[in-house]
């Protein structure tokens, strides 16, 4: 594009160099028509000079030309050999210099405007892309080039912009008549095919027939936006939960005091002597749970000492009750030891984990849900595989966001496995998903052995982005 409008600055230079020769009111009458070849000798290379070079080498071509030209006049004249007088030569001369002045002054304002225009169009943090009538690309500026992932404009030359970047985009006419249009748009560009979120806006260009689009990349403000919905509906969600845990508290006493007074009664080697032990202990827990949810309890170092191989399987054996024979639920654990984690954290994880992989088990016609531990260093990793549906990589990227779910309305808020991640993170550990080959999904929690120690790749923690 910059190299479009120095052509017209050029283009209409020529022209006036061209043309004013003609009608030069002191020339003429002293020299006629070859007062042309001393235009083009003499004033032509001022201009040039001066708009390619600046002031100082323009005022040096500047007496160099008069120089020429009056030398010339006394040694050739007019071009025929016969020096000229000194008037004809004081009065070329003269003219020339008059000449030189305008034109120099002329190129030199072109020189201000161009640069002026170069480093607006080149330095603007917008995108601008000038097309023409059919909507194929004549020039971008660096903006624009980066936001379509290209390097060069001849990359971009000729190519129709609805190739480049794909989007619900008006055509350029509607979009310069309207206010403009806000999106996502699809690019295809080096790295590869990307999502940006950005503002179009189109201006017709009625002495050429194209149009200047404008683009304003709002990825950046997209993802904050974003981030300020998800947070508002957490903190919505925050003063939610904290009501309903205050209200769980009455029935939840009831409850526990009902299974201790039956736990009292029957025998101790029966089968609902058992039931009764596993409503105490999930009481206990939920109690915990609603503690931490209203803010009257927080985690202690003599709780950060947890039998791994006991947790695993007090969620294995109440999943069992509440699962029956529909899932088998198969606990192999080559790693047996303590982690520095809350028992209660552990425990919430691991019944999400494994609520998860029994919906997946059920929906995918599987049955099987399997639990393994290993030692990694200083970590120690949990993995709760089955053979369900799988991961569908289209949500694979984002499935530990908050609210998002793949369960029908009814099933699940979408905040489970969110709150795992979260929870692992808070502790030092991470959790992790991929597809088992095969059929099915593997997640892996990974819990620090001791105190204090955090995963070394704080990379694994950044959330994932909806738009690249």
């Amino acid at each position: 594009m910059v190299g479009e409008r120095d052509g017209g600055v050029w283009w209409s230079g020529i022209a006036v160099l061209f043309l004013m020769p003609v009608s030069h009111p002191l020339l003429i009458p002293l020299v006629g028509v070859p007062s042309h070849l001393m235009w083009w000798v003499h004033v032509l290379p001022v201009a040039l000079v001066t708009f390619r070079c600046g002031r100082r080498p323009g005022v040096m071509a500047f007496f160099v030309s008069l120089l020429l030209v009056s030398g010339g006049e006394l040694a050739f004249g007019a071009g025929y050999g016969i020096p000229a007088s000194g008037k004809t030569v004081i009065a070329l001369t003269v003219a020339l210099g008059g000449t030189n002045l305008l034109v120099g002054a002329f190129a030199l304002y072109a020189r201000r405007v161009n640069e002026g225009y170069r480093l607006l169009f080149s330095r603007i943090s917008l995108g601008v892309v000038r097309t023409d009538v059919s909507g194929r690309v004549v020039g971008a500026n660096p903006a624009a080039r980066e936001f379509l992932g290209v390097e060069r404009d001849t990359e971009l030359a000729g190519m129709p912009l609805r190739e480049l970047v794909v989007g619900d985009v008006p055509v350029l006419e509607d979009l310069a008549n309207s206010h403009g249009w806000s999106g996502e748009l699809e690019i295809f560009g080096t790295p590869g095919p990307r999502v940006r979120h950005a503002v179009l806006a189109a201006v017709a260009d009625p002495s050429r027939g194209g149009f200047q689009v404008i683009i304003a990349d709002r990825s950046t403000e997209a993802l904050q936006e974003l981030e300020i919905e998800r947070r508002t509906k957490l903190a919505s969600l925050g003063e939610a939960l904290a009501g309903v845990a205050h209200e769980l508290r009455n029935p939840l006493t009831a409850i526990v005091a009902h299974a201790d007074f039956g736990h009292n009664l029957t025998s101790a080697d029966s089968r609902v002597h058992g039931i009764f032990e596993v409503i105490l202990e999930q009481g206990d827990n939920m109690r915990i749970l609603l503690d931490e949810l209203l803010g009257f309890s927080r985690d202690h170092a003599g709780d950060l000492n947890t039998d791994l191989a006991d947790v695993v399987q007090r969620v294995a054996r109440v999943q069992r009750l509440a699962l029956g024979n529909q899932v088998s639920i198969d606990v192999d654990l080559g790693w047996r030891g303590s982690v520095a984690v809350s028992p209660v954290k552990l425990e919430q994880v691991l019944l999400n984990l494994i609520s998860n992989a029994a919906h997946a088990v059920k929906r995918g016609g599987g049955s099987e849900i399997r639990i393994t531990s290993d030692q990694d260093g200083d970590m120690a990793t949990i993995e709760v595989s089955d053979d369900g549906t799988g991961i569908d990589p289209a949500i694979q990227e984002r499935m530990f966001e908050a609210f998002e779910t793949t369960k029908q309305p009814g099933e699940g808020t979408g905040l489970g496995l969110a709150i795992s991640r979260r929870l692992a993170w808070g502790w030092g550990g991470d959790l992790t998903a991929r597809n088992r080959a095969g059929s099915g999904a593997v997640f892996t929690l990974r819990a620090p052995l001791h105190a204090g120690v955090r995963l070394d790749d704080t990379a694994e923690f950044k959330e994932p982005r909806r738009i690249a």
